[in-house]
């Protein structure tokens, strides 16, 4: 079992915490480049997507592989109080529902984003959009 890490980037205490979200990621081994470009596109359409700039705590990222157990990683984004867990990778549809609904089960979003998605920044403002929903506890 492959542990979470515990590696955080936390924004500037100063942040309302009505424009701050945590979210954690996890990504396919074979998407790491893309993971952090998408990484970086999401910061900066959370900056300006809206007249309040939302800013994005990672909590944690990690790679992640579909035959691995995902358990440990939701617990530790629930403790770590993410509203979303971000998977980015090519996984099979029917692992994907599977996550959701264990995520579901903890009271924590789940979005897959594939890696046709994460060169699009349509799909960045889509799922910003998703978390500006989303309450931060």
């Amino acid at each position: 079992v492959v542990e979470p890490p515990t590696v955080s980037e936390k924004p500037a205490a100063s942040i309302p915490r009505d424009q701050l979200r945590k979210v954690a990621f996890l990504y396919h081994p074979s998407q790491k480049n893309l993971f952090q470009e998408f990484a970086k596109l999401l910061d900066q359409v959370a900056q300006k997507t809206s007249r309040k700039p939302l800013f994005l705590e990672r909590v944690f990222e990690a790679e992640f592989v579909a035959e691995a157990f995902l358990d440990p990683f939701i617990q530790k984004a629930k403790n770590d109080q993410a509203v979303s867990l971000i998977l980015l990778g090519d996984y099979p549809e029917s692992k994907v529902g599977e996550w959701e609904t264990a995520c579901g089960k903890m009271g924590l979003g789940l979005k897959w984003v594939t890696p046709g998605g994460a060169v699009k920044r349509s799909t960045a403002v889509d799922l910003v959009v998703d978390l500006m929903l989303m309450k931060q506890e």
